[in-house]
């Protein structure tokens, strides 16, 4: 018979263990999440303040929780290379020894728990519904409880970090292929249309902005981070 011998870092982690009921395969660390961010700033410093309140939450609620903005280390041009930002967020998600992998963006606004509200629901890849414009197939609603979909948005996605050993990229074809790929393995994200999420501005691209006109706009975004942080007494 197979044991395993050791002490549980929180009584948190001893009882969800045992909520499992065998069901779930066993982890040192069970509830621990790592949280990837993907972008090239904060949206608005109301964003970061967010997160931080979410990743602070998930500590005081007994799990561990690391949270680490992912560094934009290829793109030479004034936006964000976010499939390479989002590949990397994987392979820190999967090396970090965590239960969980969240990638998300920066113009996320996450209610404290939502980290709890989806782990309740211990499946492979699970995301809150956006209450600002649904991104997604098929079409969801609120309050419907879990739905199974074929692709979902990016911008705020909880993994089992066991689920990103398969070889898959967010290159070449974004969120939709992305899922595609990870099909081949059995691997279906699921909506949870009970828990919310709020974003500061609905998804977009850039469209025909000249160079100037990019790197205007970035910069703008991070002067008025800057000085938002040291208004606050924050580092940024």
């Amino acid at each position: 018979m197979a044991r395993h011998l050791g002490n549980w870092c929180t009584p948190q982690e001893k009882q969800l263990h045992e909520d499992r009921g065998g069901v779930s395969w066993f982890h040192p660390h069970p509830g621990s999440v790592f949280v990837a961010v993907t972008g090239d700033v904060w949206d608005d410093f109301k964003c970061r303040e967010a997160v931080d309140a979410m990743v602070d939450h998930h500590n005081a609620s007994g799990f561990h929780c690391y949270l680490e903005e992912v560094p934009d280390v290829k793109s030479t041009f004034p936006e964000p290379d976010l499939a390479s930002m989002m590949d990397m967020g994987v392979s820190l998600g999967r090396d970090s020894g965590c239960e969980f992998t969240a990638l998300i963006e920066t113009d996320v606004l996450p209610e404290p728990d939502i980290l709890l509200r989806l782990m309740e629901a211990d499946l492979p890849i699970v995301a809150p519904i956006l209450t600002t414009e649904f991104i997604g197939s098929p079409h969801r609603v609120v309050d419907i409880g879990l739905k199974r979909m074929n692709w979902l948005s990016s911008c705020f996605v909880l993994f089992k970090s066991n689920v990103l050993n398969c070889p898959v990229s967010f290159k070449y074809g974004g969120e939709g292929h992305f899922y595609k790929q990870l099909d081949h393995f059995g691997h279906k994200p699921w909506m949870s249309t009970d828990v919310r999420l709020k974003v500061t501005r609905p998804p977009k691209r850039t469209g025909l902005l000249l160079y100037d006109q990019r790197e205007a706009g970035l910069k703008a975004r991070y002067d008025r981070d800057v000085t938002r942080a040291r208004e606050n007494g924050k580092g940024i």
